[in-house]
């Protein structure tokens, strides 16, 4: 970020860029930013989730197995 500050002051410095266009675009960059971050939260959270999920799913299988091994194991 400090370095798009440096850049963006030096613009203005050399008349290239006015103190409303410049405070434009470093809230466009801030808000850029700011939306990356929460979409990486919401990939992370739903990567969780499906994780979970699967491991759920896992322990159910593994129940699944014991019952049936239980009812074999009587039947024979």
């Amino acid at each position: 970020m400090r370095g798009e500050w440096r850049m963006v002051l030096q613009l203005i410095a050399l008349g290239r860029l006015s103190p409303a266009e410049a405070e434009r675009l470093l809230l466009a960059s801030s808000a850029g930013r700011e939306t990356a971050w929460v979409v990486a939260g919401c990939v992370l959270l739903a990567t969780i989730g499906l994780v979970e999920s699967h491991a759920g799913a896992l322990l159910q299988i593994g129940h699944a197995v014991s019952l049936a091994s239980q009812v074999l194991g009587r039947v024979l």
